[in-house]
């Protein structure tokens, strides 16, 4: 018999190093997984307190609010034309790092210039990131999601509010075909229907959002949901996966989707990388609920007119639009660009653009000094013009992501949304508006905000911060550490808010 041949101790060592990292990363797994079911149930437990909160109210009272302040401040929110008033709902709101997420209801009553507080039945849960929809004499609101610094809570539930009695109900279709839970999707009412497209879902701060790009039509008259259906031909190209993009109603019941964000996971990567698009394109729809027909919905992409930077918008997230007639007027938004390390240089825009749905082509609605120059490029914005533009009249409402508008006869409104400056976060609550139809119409701020009285201790930290800097110049390489996690946090609680 052959000699047994003797075992390499170094090899054996290496196998058990192996398969004790492999035992610990797979425990890791069923910790992480455990602890981000356990944080849903928390979640859960909480919208529940605060649903039954809500259900305590035994009637709807309306409150005319006389206060400067005519609403808390908020980002990703509503504000949708119905009639001829307007209705704010829900969105968070930051203060001192922490965030609020609201489920409170305003009617603002465009010819009066009157706001109201309403306290109404049977409320939806705290929601930011949703869509609303005005249908006859209803306003409808879908999805979203209760978010907090490490979680995510993500809707799929359809409420409707009567516009006369100001109560809401909780829809409930015939079949169980819905689209997923979702927020940063977008919806626009469609021949009697309610139509969404794309969104994203998240569970938790350490994966990955799910981007999607379906298209779902809800029916009031049918109460069901159904997905569109499109040809199942090979090489037919549809819109990449998105959120936060621009979905306007076209000619011919065609609908036109501009822009959008999603993330981009690479082989070498941990986590994805962000990536504005600048695409557009063209929805067509094959009616779901017509029998005798067979055609089926189609996408094609479409060029729109108007040069990037010029009179169309350059790439960016966080925009807001609304839709009136063969008109859609986008604001605002934020463009990132990775610097060195986890840096981040960030540019935010104050314009405002208009897209012709007929034409398919971009105007832009900047209030131009002299019409035989070009537009001004977008200003980068410091601290000292912020607080300026804050405190001081202006002629302009200072730039933000995250903000709602909507479009009210001919006028449009501009509302809310979010400020960032340097390592400096402030939700807004101000109001702005002006003639949607002329070129060169002037700014208005109806309501003043409680920005100018929120940011004036921002001097005072920025010399406090100075100072500590210059005691911290021999930190430790665990403080750099430290700082480096902190920085990093921050960046990805930044992308999760253009992807509304």
């Amino acid at each position: 018999m052959g000699s047994k041949k003797k075992k390499d101790p170094a090899k054996e060592l290496a196998k058990k190093q192996r398969k004790a990292a492999k035992q610990d990363k797979c425990a890791n797994k069923r910790d992480s997984k455990a602890g981000r079911a356990d944080e849903q149930q928390d979640l859960a437990q909480l919208i529940a307190q605060q649903r039954a909160k809500d259900l305590e109210r035994t009637e709807v009272t309306t409150t005319k609010i006389e206060d400067d302040q005519k609403f808390a401040p908020r980002c990703n929110a509503t504000l949708t034309n119905l009639g001829d008033d307007l209705y704010l709902f829900g969105g968070e709101s930051t203060k001192d790092d922490q965030t609020a997420v609201l489920n409170d209801l305003y009617r603002f009553r465009a010819s009066k210039n009157e706001w109201y507080r309403v306290e109404s039945l049977n409320t939806p849960s705290p929601r930011c990131s949703h869509q609303a929809v005005a249908l006859n004499d209803s306003l409808y609101v879908f999805g979203g999601e209760f978010a907090t610094s490490s979680q995510f809570y993500h809707y799929r539930d359809l409420w409707k509010l009567d516009s006369k009695t100001l109560a809401w109900e909780l829809i409930k279709p015939c079949t169980k075909a819905s689209p997923s839970a979702r927020s940063g999707h977008r919806c626009l009412a469609w021949r009697g229907n309610i139509l969404v497209f794309g969104g994203f879902y998240k569970a938790s701060q350490d994966q990955n959002a799910v981007f999607v790009n379906d298209t779902w039509l809800y029916s009031p008259q049918h109460n069901e949901w159904r997905p569109l259906k499109f040809t199942d031909s090979p090489g037919v190209a549809k819109p990449p996966l998105r959120s936060g993009c621009v979905l306007a109603p076209s000619v011919d019941f065609s609908v036109l989707v501009w822009g959008g964000y999603s993330e981009i996971k690479c082989d070498n990567m941990v986590k994805a990388r962000g990536k504005p698009h600048t695409d557009s394109w063209e929805l067509k729809i094959a009616d779901p609920w017509d029998s005798g027909s067979t055609e089926v919905s189609s996408w094609a992409r479409v060029k729109l007119g108007g040069s990037i930077g010029g009179s169309a918008p350059s790439p960016r997230c966080g925009i807001t639009s609304a839709a009136r007639n063969d008109d859609t007027h986008v604001f605002g938004g934020v463009y990132d660009v990775d610097g060195e390390g986890l840096t981040t240089e960030s540019t935010f825009y104050d314009d405002h653009y208009v897209l012709d749905t007929t034409k398919k082509r971009w105007k832009r609605r900047d209030a131009i000094i002299d019409p035989d120059l070009p537009p001004p490029p977008p200003r980068a914005w410091d601290r000292k013009a912020l607080q300026a533009s804050l405190v001081a009249p202006s002629l302009t409402p200072p730039p933000r992501i995250g903000a709602c508008c909507a479009v009210a006869g001919k006028i449009l409104y501009v509302l809310g949304g979010t400020l960032e400056v340097g390592d400096k976060e402030l939700a807004l609550d101000d109001v702005w508006c002006r003639y949607s139809r002329k070129k060169n119409a002037p700014w208005t701020r109806l309501v003043a905000g409680t920005m100018s009285k929120r940011s004036a201790h921002w001097h005072a930290e920025d010399s406090d911060k100075e100072e500590d800097d210059d005691e911290d110049l021999g930190a430790t390489s665990s403080d750099s550490d430290s700082d480096a996690t902190a920085e990093e946090e921050k960046k990805e609680e930044k992308r999760d808010q253009w992807t509304r």
